[in-house]
């Protein structure tokens, strides 16, 4: 529920957003023969509550299948701009790894993704921002920097330089 309430709060910073909840019914096309999907699922169907207080579209899916290869083609195939994704599932053997379905979904995945891991945690900031000079960390920066100025938040960015790392890099290249 608190991952729904973070992607409430993206939402509200950029209007016609519609939240898409998709649920994967674990089931391999061989195991679900004759097998029907649920039509109904209780978090769906309370997101869609949640949803329609907040007078921000909701879209329910129920798909069957491995859970990571579904959300992969979901995402692929959807128009999506932001994965909102427990770090763990409800079987996770430890609250503090990520789990198998997070971490696949996050290695296949070309959208922004924000992992929630701890789903009692409220952000009071600062918002850490790791920094590499690539794009994708200055797109970071400028989304953190975008989330800290709607909630009133302070963004720190922090960078780490290996400096033999670099050495040999640079050296390679001569």
């Amino acid at each position: 529920e608190q991952g729904l309430h973070r992607a409430l709060e993206w939402a509200s910073l950029r209007p016609g957003t519609v939240i898409t909840g998709i649920y994967v019914f674990p089931a391999s096309p061989e195991s679900n023969a004759g097998m029907k999907l649920p039509s109904t699922i209780p978090f769906l169907e309370l997101a869609d509550q949640i949803c329609q207080k907040a007078k921000i579209p909701f879209k329910k899916r129920i798909v069957g299948g491995k859970e990571y290869r579904v959300l992969d083609a979901e995402i692929q195939n959807g128009d999506f701009d932001l994965l909102v994704i427990g770090a763990s599932g409800a079987g996770a053997s430890s609250p503090e790894e990520i789990g198998s379905v997070c971490e696949m979904v996050v290695k296949r995945t070309k959208i922004d993704i924000l992992v929630i891991s701890n789903s009692s945690f409220v952000a009071k900031g600062p918002i850490l921002v790791a920094v590499d000079g690539s794009p994708n960390s200055f797109g970071g920066v400028l989304t953190a920097l975008e989330l800290g100025k709607q909630r009133s938040l302070p963004v720190t960015m922090v960078s780490a330089f290996d400096s033999d790392y670099h050495k040999a890099v640079f050296n390679y290249m001569e």
